[in-house]
């Protein structure tokens, strides 16, 4: 496979692409600043593309003069609509293993890695994060709630506010929700830490 540098203007989008890429422009230029290109565009014998159309658009977007393309050669006009569906398609084929992607998280929760440079978004790992992803302390955090008395929902929702937590702020943060429940007489770790985030909120 042979890649080569074409400027961007010389690359045309597939006029009928039957792909509707709008909505992941922003996540693929995000991911295009933070790990530059790791995968070509696919092109014509005509510079049409095949593959890439998301990536071409956030390149654009972020104003780049060339792209890398590799050029598929030798194929016929049904092979290429075909080629276009199947690039799409047999993505959809996949699926998510949870326990392993959790694990990727946590690692990358506790490297404090911006996440959201995953695709996912905050509120996809967050849910993850309900059934299946492990952060420092949990065990303790576990004890503290159940002498709270909350309920399964409400403790998961003060561990997805714990995972975007870093190691330096969640001593802090900690130490924030027990003041916050002293001064309020709260009885309630849940309210504590929606206070806490308040706070947090008005001091950006």
């Amino acid at each position: 496979m042979q890649i080569e540098l074409f400027n961007i203007t010389d690359i045309k989008p597939y006029d009928n692409n039957p792909r509707k890429n709008d909505v992941a422009v922003t996540k693929v230029a995000e991911s295009l600043k933070e790990f530059g290109w790791q995968q070509p565009i696919v092109i014509d014998e005509e510079k049409i593309i095949l593959a890439g159309h998301t990536r071409h658009a956030a390149a654009t977007a972020l104003g780049f003069d060339s792209v890398p393309c590799v050029i598929a050669k030798g194929l016929s006009d049904a092979q290429k609509a075909a080629y276009r569906i199947a690039d799409n398609k047999t993505a959809e084929f996949s699926e998510w293993d949870k326990e392993l992607l959790a694990h990727e998280f946590n690692l990358l929760a506790e490297l404090d890695y911006d996440m959201g440079l995953t695709g996912f978004e905050l509120d996809e790992i967050a849910k993850l994060n309900e059934e299946l992803l492990q952060f420092e302390g949990e065990d303790e955090l576990e004890e503290e709630l159940e002498e709270e008395g909350l309920d399964v929902l409400p403790a998961n929702h003060v561990k997805m506010v714990l995972l975007y937590l870093d190691q330096q702020s969640e001593p802090r943060f900690r130490e924030q929700c027990d003041k916050i429940m002293k001064a309020n007489n709260l009885e309630n770790i849940t309210d504590a830490v929606v206070l806490a985030v308040e706070n947090e909120c008005k001091n950006l």
